[in-house]
C-alpha cells in the first residue's frame, strides 16, 4: 500500500491473484466472522486489499428499517 499522496513507481502492478481491484466507497473487512477489521475505501485502485496475504471482502450492508 502507498500513502495517498505518492506517486505508483512506473513498472509495478499488483501481485498475480490479488489485482482484483478495489472499489472507492465499499467497506472491506476480514473473511472470518471473529474478525474486528474493517477498512473504507477513499480511493479506487487495480490492488486488492489484503492481510497476510489473503483478500479482504467486500461488507455487505445492513438493512435500515422502513419508516412509516
Amino acid at each position: 500500500m502507498l500513502d495517498f499522496a505518492t506517486p505508483v513507481p512506473d513498472g509495478q502492478s499488483p501481485v498475480r491473484g490479488l489485482d482484483g481491484g478495489t472499489e472507492l466507497g465499499k467497506r472491506y473487512t476480514a473473511d472470518e466472522p471473529d474478525s474486528t477489521l474493517e477498512l473504507l475505501a477513499t480511493k479506487a485502485g487495480q490492488g486488492t486489499l489484503s492481510v497476510g496475504g489473503e483478500p479482504l471482502i467486500v461488507k455487505i450492508p445492513k438493512s435500515l428499517p422502513a419508516s412509516d
